[in-house]
């Protein structure tokens, strides 16, 4: 998953994209409940307009500006090769075609074929990580401010009846 916390501003896109993304699939899920319905249409595709605007014109923008003058290769995640950003990205936002801006985004949220170089990547799956945030978010629930490493293996623990992994930036979630 990529280090959003050594990026705040693309920590606050990526959130950003996730409540776009999160609103548009819950009412396709009312569609998909309530049947086809005008309203819901119109509803469902402005969310989708709105999405995909945020996604390739405000996040694609903010992720090349940090970007594409420090990172000057990409790594190709099927071949292993290193490829040059120019040859990737490009070196002018204004002249991505905008259907592939998308691809700046792909490259934080790890959907990609093109990956950062590894240091911009915590060893955990994003998946693993939402698991983790839940268990921080219950014990906030629970008024819990500063939790201790065992609380949040406690929280995890009871809903995913595992271990978390070991993950290098969980020591910032607890105070020791």
């Amino acid at each position: 998953m990529f280090k959003f916390e050594d990026y705040p501003e693309i920590k606050e896109m990526h959130e950003k994209y996730e409540k776009l993304s999160l609103k548009s699939t819950s009412i396709s899920i009312r569609i998909e409940d309530n049947g086809e319905c005008e309203k819901l249409d119109r509803l469902f595709n402005e969310a989708i307009n709105i999405s995909e605007n945020f996604s390739k014109n405000i996040y694609a923008k903010v992720i090349f500006d940090a970007f594409y003058k420090k990172i000057p290769y990409l790594i190709n995640k099927k071949t292993k090769k290193k490829e040059k950003w120019e040859d990737v990205i490009g070196n002018d936002f204004d002249k991505i075609p905008e259907n592939q801006r998308t691809r700046l985004v792909s490259l934080v949220e790890d959907i990609s074929l093109y990956r950062f170089p590894p240091e911009y990547y915590n060893d955990i799956d994003r998946f693993e990580m939402a698991r983790i945030e839940a268990s921080m978010l219950d014990l906030k629930k629970e008024g819990i401010k500063h939790p201790t490493k065992e609380q949040v293996v406690q929280a995890y623990r009871k809903v995913y009846d595992s271990d978390p992994q070991e993950v290098p930036f969980l020591p910032k979630l607890y105070k020791n």
